[in-house]
């Protein structure tokens, strides 16, 4: 008798499920828009890097690479006079009319 119950309970499980799943079928879900984000973006810092766009630079003997922090520029030279040098980064930067007040050149051979 108990595995005529058994059957009996397990075929009206079966029933239940076949009855839940014909009438509630799953509604239609709305279509969800992506909405682009505004993304925030860098601030320009020119006031700290006003060289960024023009380097690397190549001189005769020497070369201004990179910024190793704000306003310090690496200055790579080839054993030469560091004052000559520093005149022609200097009229470089008077040609292309670039404000560099406070920029200081880290030197390196």
């Amino acid at each position: 008798m108990k595995k005529y119950s058994l059957m009996f309970f397990l075929c009206l499980i079966i029933i239940l499920m076949s009855l839940i799943k014909i009438f509630y079928k799953p509604t239609e879900t709305m279509e969800t828009k992506m909405v682009p984000t505004s993304t925030v973006l860098p601030t320009p810092t020119t006031n700290l890097y006003p060289l960024q766009s023009k380097l690397p630079y190549q001189g005769k003997n020497f070369v201004i690479e990179k910024y190793i922090e704000p306003m310090v520029i690496t200055v790579k030279t080839k054993r030469t006079d560091k004052n000559k040098i520093k005149e022609e980064i200097i009229q470089w930067w008077e040609v292309n009319n670039l404000s560099v007040e406070g920029i200081q050149i880290d030197w390196q051979e």
